[in-house]
């Protein structure tokens, strides 16, 4: 094709293009402000005039002098090609070697209009994720590439082409840096200055990297997320008339609306600019538009109770969105949205990343060159309100996640109200979508791996999905349940791939799959490559968005909790084991995701062309690509990340890994004020009926810290449910329950005669002296404990969330009556096996399990409460009054005749004994769940101190489950599932027990 080979002759010179300007038929990047000084303006000209001989610097010097002071930049419009930019197949390409053609191909695609957000500025997504600097670079480049031998590698400086250098055929034909700044000049003015001089710039990931397939490149990603949002806040996986809202149509926030109606839901996505919106519409990704409010909320409310998946794209701001949102809330009580999060590029949020409110599209891009101090507190004031509106939305039960774009970062910035008390450097009052979900499907070694068919047939690319699906069919047969839930997922994925319809530009698919699956779908396609099943060369890569590719504090790495989160080791390591271990070409970029100075991360490609050689190279740097970072991630302390390491050494003998060994940080108690309480008060009660004893106390050190060393009395009789464990088929009875709760109830009423509220009685607290069957029960664990004088003057809200008494959920104070209230529950569950609330979330505590402790809704249920007598359910019930000024004191509680009198409490067999010994292999898990393994944390939404309960691995919570809701907890059930009216509860439960069974 001659437009190919034209641009193979570099510049072209004699004679110079026409200058056209910009295209008014595409989108066009905002207007920089990078504050340049005369003498930087200067230089700013001689670094673009230098490209050029000295015989045409006049005719440019003043094209280019206008560019700078209308644009921010040089693009060198003049020389943008005027022929159409796409991924044309490579046999087209004019080139030495199939691998640098492959390379211009990718480099094609990243620029074609229909894929680049704006493809006259270079710029393929996130408002500046930048191909090259100018076009000057691009015709430099692709003229390089032609010439290129397989003993010669192109090395690239943020956007320019230093040269080819001789290099070896095992080496890399390209060698990319974007970005790579001294870090102690890498803030956002910095890189808007030297971005404006044409020495560095920003490459997002896979834009600077040649390896975008555009918005598919994150759907897949994007369902995942969604699905597993759905599965962890609402506890099910059918998100039919569930509502995502969310905000972004362009290059990667657009796959946003194709990810929500595969998952299934309903996905409304707020963009203020109407040319994405458009583009993802004429694209077939969105499925409608409305500009107007009213019909926005018109629509949800119609899907919602059709459940008809959809993904609607509101032509606004998405603050107005957020807003109305929570006005309907406000009039009507009907909560709209289910799950949230947000996809504005906020790590570029001053220059065209975020609009704010109340601004119009123009009317911001205006303000955003002629008055950049306005605009950005214009920003910070939207940001601020939008969090506002998301806070209120959540307490009411939405479930928001940040999505890696820096939202809660800048707005943090911004003053808003984002902070997580007791959180981490990196933690915010939501969670990152990487710290609950992400991180753990990275940890296990699965990732956005994907592919590129060279020869531009849809047909190739249906063969490679088809090989993709049998490979991890094949796989999936012997894998542990612990991933076989992934591999469900991505199997899934990849049959219904084709279906969607979402190519855009090159013929290529994302799949998210671990180093096994990695490996196994390469050797298979470059297999069929040389069966002559695929007809050309098919380019293998990532995003940079993966298990080793990326170090970033507040996306890939923020669950990360070593202190390593903010080091880029992993990064930089990859990058350099990718280049020698057989990549086609590598990249290291400083920036992506979450903005400059924020991450460093990089990618690959790797051309497959059916050699042998080609399989060894895929076998081996694969292998490094997902282990590298698994290895990371297992030695800062994760679980998912060790067990996975430990099993890919077994696989392959020549890895060996560091391994770390366990600390028992909860076993160290450190000498600080609140920990001096917690011991003064159990020192002082120790000596009371059925409390652990203190023996000794001695100050220590442990790690250069001081600590505090208490040594109790030997408990080796153990914990409570155990004992009742133990027992299997006999029987545990009525009158056993009544006896054990009556030496509770000693303990606790020698403490409030002491006016001591414990705050957290509950069974993993209690501990038999001794194995034999008259061992006594005492309570421990006063970590929660507070003296009290005064009536309701307790104030922090501590708690484990079962055992809750409802007014301790509120802002108002309460007393020590909230032990009675947990008195209740344990006798509860000691006569049937499970707990009266619990939530079906999968969270420790939910809004509608909130909203049941607070109206005390329970009921008895059959069979396990058939035989249980009357007098034990009064009692229970009138320790279970929502108003703590009727519940039962303790002084009543002790003279209760079920409790004082346990010689006349019949002997019935209970069902306890059974409940508690059903998933009998699960027990270890959860004993040490239930105790010295619980961490003090905060709940997102209402920041509470809480010890968190792993819900789904709980087996008291998940034989309460299997029963059926009682119609008059229907209500507060449905602000759990985002049910709309008892029918879907009933519904939603049946669900539930025919999965488990």
């Amino acid at each position: 094709m001659a437009s190919l080979k034209e641009i193979c002759n570099g510049l072209p010179l004699n004679p110079l293009p026409p200058n056209r300007g910009r295209d008014p038929s595409v989108p066009h990047a905002p207007i920089r402000t990078p504050n340049l000084t005369a003498e930087e303006e200067r230089l700013a000209l001689r670094n673009a005039l230098r490209y050029f001989p000295p015989s045409h610097h006049a005719t440019l010097a003043p094209e280019f002098a206008q560019e700078l002071q209308q644009y921010g930049h040089i693009y060198m419009y003049r020389f943008c090609p005027s022929f159409p930019l796409r991924a044309y197949p490579i046999d087209q390409y004019p080139c030495r070697t199939r691998q640098a053609a492959a390379i211009m191909l990718m480099i094609m695609n990243n620029l074609d209009p229909a894929v680049a957000q704006f493809p006259q500025e270079l710029v393929t997504y996130g408002g500046n994720g930048q191909v090259f600097s100018n076009w000057a670079q691009f015709s430099l480049v692709m003229h390089y590439l032609s010439q290129m031998t397989e003993q010669q590698t192109l090395v690239m400086y943020s956007g320019h082409p230093m040269g080819l250098f001789p290099s070896l055929p095992s080496s890399p034909r390209a060698i990319i840096t974007n970005g790579m700044v001294i870090p102690n000049y890498s803030s956002r003015d910095q890189y808007e200055k030297m971005f404006a001089l044409g020495v560095s710039m920003y490459g997002q990931m896979t834009a600077g990297s040649y390896c975008y397939i555009g918005p598919q490149g994150i759907v897949h990603g994007t369902m995942l997320t969604v699905l597993n949002a759905g599965r962890r806040y609402l506890g099910t996986d059918d998100l039919r008339g569930r509502v995502f809202v969310t905000s972004g149509l362009g290059g990667m926030s657009g796959a946003q609306a194709k990810a929500a109606v595969i998952a299934g839901c309903v996905g409304v996505i707020a963009e203020v600019d109407e040319a994405p919106l458009i583009k993802r519409h004429k694209q077939g990704w969105l499925m409608e538009v409305t500009s107007s409010l009213d019909q926005c909320i018109k629509r949800i409310r119609e899907v919602r109770s059709s459940k008809t998946p959809l993904s609607l794209g509101y032509h606004g701001n998405i603050v107005d969105l957020w807003e109305r949102l929570l006005l309907e809330f406000e009039r009507t009580g009907e909560l709209l949205v289910d799950l949230g999060s947000d996809q504005t590029s906020l790590h570029n949020p001053f220059n065209g990343g975020y609009y704010p409110v109340p601004l119009s599209f123009h009317q911001a891009n205006q303000l955003m060159s002629s008055d950049p101090a306005r605009f950005r507190s214009s920003v910070k004031e939207s940001l601020r309100r939008q969090i506002r509106a998301i806070n209120k939305l959540a307490d009411a039960g939405m479930f928001f996640w940040d999505y890696g774009n820096a939202f809660l970062l800048e707005a943090k910035r911004a003053g808003a109200e984002v902070e997580k008390g007791d959180g981490g450097a990196t933690e915010f009052r939501y969670p990152s979508y990487v710290q609950h979900i992400m991180g753990d499907i990275f940890s296990l070694g699965f990732g956005p791996f994907r592919w590129v068919c060279t020869s531009g047939d849809p047909k190739d690319l249906a063969v490679t999905d088809d090989l993709a699906a049998s490979v991890l069919e094949k796989i999936c047969a012997n894998v542990s349940d612990r991933i076989r839930q992934q591999y469900n997922d991505n199997i899934r994925w990849i049959r219904e791939a084709g279906k969607h319809q979402m190519v855009v530009g090159s013929q290529a698919r994302i799949l998210y799959s671990d180093q096994r699956g990695r490996i196994s779908i390469a050797l298979a396609i470059n297999q069929a490559i040389a069966d002559g099943k695929v007809s050309a060369p098919v380019v293998i890569s990532r995003d940079h968005h993966d298990v080793s590719g990326t170090d970033s504090p507040f996306r890939e790495t923020s669950n990360v909790y070593d202190g390593s989160a903010f080091c880029a080791d992993m990064a930089v390591q990859n990058f350099v084991g990718d280049a020698f271990r057989g990549a086609t070409w590598v990249s290291l970029h400083n920036g992506g995701g979450v903005g400059w100075g924020e991450v460093i991360n990089g990618g690959f490609g790797l051309v497959l062309d059916g050699s042998e050689d080609a399989a060894n190279r895929a076998s081996l740097m694969l292998s490094w690509d997902v282990s590298n970072g698994v290895a990371r991630r297992c030695w800062s302390g994760n679980l998912n990340a060790f067990e996975t390491i430990q099993r890919t050494m077994k696989e392959n003998k020549q890895l060996q890994v560091t391994m770390p060994f366990p600390v028992q940080d909860e076993q160290i108690l450190y000498d600080t004020p609140k920990a001096r309480r917690e011991v003064d008060l159990h020192w002082r009660v120790s000596g009371g009926p059925h409390i652990v004893q203190i023996l000794s106390l001695y100050e220590n050190m442990y790690q250069g810290k001081k600590c505090l060393l208490i040594v109790m009395e030997c408990m080796e009789g153990g914990e409570l449910f155990s004992r009742i464990q133990a027992r299997g088929d006999q029987a545990f009875t009525e009158r056993e329950v009544s006896e054990i709760m009556h030496d509770i109830g000693s303990a606790i009423e020698y403490l409030h005669r002491m006016d001591i509220a414990h705050r957290d009685v509950k069974p993993e607290n209690l501990l038999y002296t001794t194995r034999e069957s008259n061992a006594t029960l005492k309570l421990t664990d006063f970590g929660f404990a507070k003296e009290t004088s005064l009536h309701k003057s307790l104030q922090t809200p501590c708690y484990t969330p079962y055992y809750v008494a409802p007014e301790v959920l509120g802002p108002e104070k309460y007393d020590k009556s909230c032990d009675m209230w947990s008195l209740g529950v344990i006798t509860y569950i000691l006569l049937c096996g499970f707990p009266p609330f619990y939530s079906n979330t999968g969270q420790a505590i939910s809004p509608g399990m909130k909203q049941r402790i607070r109206l005390g809704q329970y009921e008895f249920p059959n069979p396990e409460w058939v035989d249980v007598s009357e007098e034990a359910k009064q009692l229970i019930i009138q320790l279970l009054k929502t108003n703590p000024s009727e519940r039962m004191t303790i002084g009543q509680f002790m003279n209760h005749p079920w409790i004082s009198q346990s010689m006349v409490v019949p002997s019935t067999p209970l069902h306890t004994s059974r409940v508690l010994t059903e998933d009998k292999e699960l027990w270890d898990n959860v004993k040490d769940e239930l105790t010295s393994a619980l961490a003090t944390m905060r709940v997102d939404y209402d920041q509470v101190k809480i010890k968190d309960l792993d819900t789904s691995n709980n087996p008291l919570l998940n034989k309460r489950r299997k029963k059926p809701v009682p119609p008059e907890a229907a209500q507060a059930e449905a602000a759990d599932q985002g049910c709309t009216n008892h029918k879907d509860v009933a519904e939603k439960d049946r669900e539930n027990i025919t999965e488990q069974k």
